[in-house]
């Protein structure tokens, strides 16, 4: 796959058989992480996405000219009543450009290159430290203050509002093992999904628990083991 920037005294060029891009969708009322894979597959280009939720998800059409990238998410997944057509191009090391909003207000996106993140050599793990004292929210934040439903703490166990806020742990951490059990093992995740804080994987990020689902689950014990640095 080559993207090419072409100048008057002099051309740049980037060849990638496969990339991701960490990107950024700004609305004009929020910013939206999001990400992006190309990819070559005989001899076409192929796309995979997440946009403003949602999962990572195929692209309906992927198209590469005269160094413009253009590309189109099905209005079924976007909320809106026609296709969302995202178009931009490369400048320097930032892939940007716009596209028309469900409400037909231009947004602007932006984009870079994902790291590879690739490990050297197996983590070692530190000690286990719980992340919820079964009392109060303390060491937690609502990416909402104040609205209703809100967390709350009954018995012990902490339990999510259903359709309320999210519920974020005030430090940044890396690497999560669920209930003893190995969910991932040595595979990678590609990319961010829809609801992400940012797009920055680069950097260690907040376990954050989800809230705005509907109905109610209860946790007892959160207990995180971090790698040790």
């Amino acid at each position: 796959m080559k993207i090419r920037k072409s100048h008057s005294r002099s051309s740049q060029s980037f060849c990638w058989p496969s990339l991701r891009i960490l990107r950024t969708i700004k609305t004009p009322d929020h910013e939206y992480p999001s990400w992006l894979e190309l990819r070559e597959e005989n001899g076409r280009l192929k796309a995979e996405m997440v946009g403003r939720w949602g999962n990572a998800r195929p692209l309906a059409s992927a198209e590469l000219s005269n160094g413009r990238l253009k590309l189109v998410s099905p209005k079924e997944e976007e909320g809106s009543k026609v296709d969302l057509v995202f178009e931009g191009a490369l400048a320097g090391k930032i892939l940007s450009g716009t596209t028309n909003g469900p409400d037909g207000r231009p947004w602007q996106w932006t984009g870079h290159r994902a790291p590879a993140l690739k490990r050297t050599s197996p983590p070692s793990w530190s000690a286990a430290m719980p992340l919820f004292n079964r009392k109060d929210l303390t060491g937690w934040h609502e990416d909402k203050p104040g609205t209703s439903p809100a967390w709350k703490v009954e018995n012990g166990a902490l339990i999510t509002p259903g359709n309320g806020p999210e519920l974020i742990n005030n430090s940044k951490m890396v690497t999560v093992v669920q209930n003893g059990k190995t969910v991932i093992d040595n595979k990678e995740i590609p990319g961010i999904t829809g609801g992400a804080l940012d797009s920055h994987e680069e950097l260690p990020g907040p376990i954050y628990l989800q809230g705005s689902e509907k109905d109610h689950v209860l946790f007892r014990s959160i207990v995180l083991t971090p790698a040790a640095k």
